[in-house]
């Protein structure tokens, strides 16, 4: 039987991505975190496309060994998503975001900049590279710090958009022709509001 992943990748940018991996977030009756243990955040990023096999499985193992720096690692982690959740969903607003909340993001994107180097690629150029030796547990959170910063000092931030379906807010950048894209998966919330509006519609003739 095969094992359905939890996470979703609807937002067209990983560092969205990253701040959905909470469902319902301000519904405290439904809110549910996806990233229960460092494990789980290897498993988004591996699906996420963000790590090789073998760095996922070279981070499991250094996780297995040394489980406080990686529950720490991951402390981290939900710290930058929060702060991205904070930005991008004022932006999705309208809002400022908050500066605090900026200065937050150029932190991890500094530590984040500390950790690259430039190396041989394997078409025979250059390019930027993660160093992976010593403490690289939070070589997800780089990642995720530098989309995210991208995205922030981009044009495509003003394409950032909350669903808008209540319970959901999910994030995403709305790249439809139109801009008129409301929803994080029409499949997920639109169907549902479709559903919601029917049944509205319906009891409204019947009473």
């Amino acid at each position: 039987m095969t094992h359905k992943s939890p996470f979703e990748f609807i937002s067209d940018d990983p560092a969205l991505d990253f701040v959905n991996t909470v469902d319902n977030r301000d519904d405290p009756q439904r809110r549910k975190e996806l990233l229960n243990s460092y494990f789980d955040l290897l498993a988004w990023a591996s699906e996420a496309d963000l790590l090789t096999q073998a760095d996922a499985e070279r981070l499991r193992n250094k996780a297995s060994r040394s489980s406080s720096q990686a529950h720490a690692a991951l402390r981290r982690a939900k710290v930058l998503r929060e702060g991205l959740y904070r930005i991008f969903s004022a932006i999705a607003e309208g809002k400022q975001p908050a500066s605090e909340d900026v200065s937050l993001l150029d932190s991890f994107d500094k530590q984040a900049m500390a950790h690259r180097r430039i190396g041989r690629e394997g078409h025979g150029g250059y390019g930027w590279q993660w160093r992976t030796d010593g403490d690289d547990l939070d070589l997800v959170l780089w990642q995720v710090a530098k989309a995210g910063a991208e995205l922030l000092t981009s044009d495509l931030v003003y394409n950032v958009r909350a669903c808008a379906a209540e319970r959901c807010r999910w994030l995403f950048v709305d790249t439809s022709r139109n801009q008129k894209r409301r929803w994080c998966d029409m499949r997920i919330c639109g169907n549902r509001a479709k559903a919601q509006k029917f049944y509205q519609r319906a009891k409204t003739a019947a009473s």
